[in-house]
């Protein structure tokens, strides 16, 4: 599955947190944005590639748990061709 991630947000937000966001994109078009925050003490003498790393691994699980869903509501019922028996 190709999956393509944005960053949409790249922030210290207060003196301990530093926050990491995604926007994620599938094959199929559909997206969503999520949030990674992070602490600073995690984060000190990395480099932006390091710290989305960081960021994406701590939120994989949750990443991969949407994209299922998504999956799943692929099969829209508008449209469909019902046939009685």
């Amino acid at each position: 599955m190709n999956i393509t991630y944005t960053i949409a947000r790249y922030d210290k937000l207060n003196s301990d947190v530093f926050l990491v966001a995604f926007n994620v994109t599938n094959e199929a078009g559909d997206s969503f944005y999520i949030e990674s925050p992070l602490d600073l003490s995690d984060i000190s003498a990395k480099t932006t590639t390091e710290v989305c790393q960081l960021a994406y691994d701590k939120i994989k699980t949750k990443i991969e748990n949407v994209l299922s869903r998504l999956e799943a509501q692929k099969i829209s019922k508008i449209g469909y061709q019902f046939i009685p028996e």
